[in-house]
């Protein structure tokens, strides 16, 4: 097997070799910062919406009536947990056991940078 490599001109006249697959991988994440700027991902809207719900309930909400109503919003089950594991890891909310063995989830911040 052998890859294409292109010849391209840099300002100050030196050339270098770049691989075809070089030029893909430009173009794709190119694609993605577009797309990002543009419209955000499943996981940010929901995210956001999660921020959205624990403001409307007072900063805290029982884990499983958060997973209800983003349920009825249209999330799936992942795209809510990887949301919730972001939201966690950036640190804009945490999640605590009450007493009941229950979890409740707790805004921590209120802006997403």
């Amino acid at each position: 097997m052998s890859s294409c490599i292109l010849s391209t001109s840099i300002s100050d006249s030196t050339v270098t070799d770049k691989k075809m697959k070089d030029f893909v991988r430009d173009a794709k994440d190119q694609r993605k910062e577009s797309v990002a700027l543009e419209h955000p991902t499943k996981k940010q809207e929901c995210a956001n919406a999660i921020l959205r719900i624990l403001s409307e309930q007072g900063g805290k909400c029982p884990r499983e009536t958060l997973i209800s109503i983003l349920l009825e919003d249209g999330y799936s089950n992942k795209t809510i947990r990887t949301a919730r594991e972001e939201l966690q890891r950036e640190g804009y909310i945490i999640n605590k056991k009450t007493s009941e063995s229950k979890t409740v989830v707790y805004r921590t911040r209120d802006e997403i940078h």
